[in-house]
């Protein structure tokens, strides 16, 4: 299991929803495929909906997902 938290970055103004990133724990990173400078695609699957996401790295390690992840918040 990977563990973060859900952070708000405003709001996608066609859909008019919130846009979101997932901040993944240190722990956690591992289990993911991520590289510094470079969005690693991955299949993000949350109760029965599957989203493409991306995978970031930045240059103090902090890993997270984003892209097409959004919250209907």
């Amino acid at each position: 299991m990977i563990f973060g938290s859900v952070t708000r970055q405003g709001v996608y103004k066609p859909d008019n929803k919130n846009i979101c990133e997932l901040l993944i724990s240190k722990i956690s990173s591992e289990e993911l495929p991520h590289k510094y400078g470079k969005k690693t695609i991955i299949i993000l699957k949350i109760d029965n909906f599957e989203y493409e996401a991306g995978v970031h790295e930045n240059k103090y390690g902090q890993v997270w997902i984003s892209d097409r992840v959004i919250c209907f918040v």
